[in-house]
């Protein structure tokens, strides 16, 4: 095997396109995975040549190798959609291991990095990738924190009583450091998660926002989201 592994990856890191694309194809097949085949593939993948990183992604794909997710945060903004997509399913299906990973995120992450990422969080769960989503919103647009709170409402409707308890707390610590004038994107997105949570004391915090003192769009939000708060409380009591 040790013969074979060097082969295969002196044919993905030096032959033709097509050689190269078949090695990578048949160290997917075997689901071999050792660092120097995985230094091969990181550098399948930062090939120009979209055949050659398809390949790359199918190795991946096939073999799932443990280590193979550190090498797609980069990917999550690829000008090509499919790749940023195959790049989402690929760290989604990792697991808890990618939220420290995607927490540390990008030198200069753009929006699409941001979204995506946000995405496999969502797609992840688990109360740190919760908090990883609550500190995206801290310097997020309307729209893109919009996009964050509507890929976290599902999380939010599958959390027992007491897990919508501590959620609540956390959204409360989160919202109490910002500055509602200053951080509006932030803090709108807060009201609307903890009416979307709507638990009894989601109510008293939504109500402090509606007086006078503060700018109409906030108070208007923290409507919006009292409603909310109240609808999904009389859901609850349906059920």
């Amino acid at each position: 095997m040790p013969d074979v592994l060097n082969q295969l990856i002196t044919l993905i890191e030096t032959a033709g396109i097509e050689q190269r694309c078949a090695g990578l194809l048949v160290a997917g097949a075997l689901k071999i995975e050792t660092p120097q085949l995985l230094k091969a593939v990181n550098g399948a993948l930062a090939e120009p040549n979209p055949i050659l990183k398809d390949y790359a992604l199918r190795y991946l794909e096939e073999a799932q190798p443990k280590n193979g997710a550190a090498l797609l945060p980069k990917y999550l903004d690829d000008p090509d959609k499919d790749v940023q997509d195959r790049a989402v399913r690929l760290l989604s299906s990792a697991g808890q291991a990618v939220v420290q990973l995607l927490a540390d995120g990008s030198p200069a992450p753009s929006r699409v990095w941001q979204l995506n990422a946000a995405r496999v969080l969502a797609a992840v769960r688990g109360r740190k990738a919760i908090k990883a989503l609550l500190q995206m919103l801290l310097s997020g647009s309307d729209e893109f924190n919009k996009s964050v709170c509507d890929l976290m409402t599902p999380i939010l409707r599958e959390l027992n009583g007491k897990e919508q308890d501590q959620l609540y707390e956390e959204l409360e610590a989160f919202a109490a450091g910002l500055d509602v004038k200053q951080q509006r994107p932030a803090a709108v997105s807060a009201m609307r998660l903890i009416g979307q949570l709507g638990r009894p004391q989601s109510r008293r915090w939504l109500l402090k926002f509606v007086g006078p003192e503060f700018p109409g769009v906030v108070r208007s939000h923290a409507l919006v989201a009292l409603l909310r708060c109240l609808r999904e409380q009389d859901l609850r009591k349906d059920e």
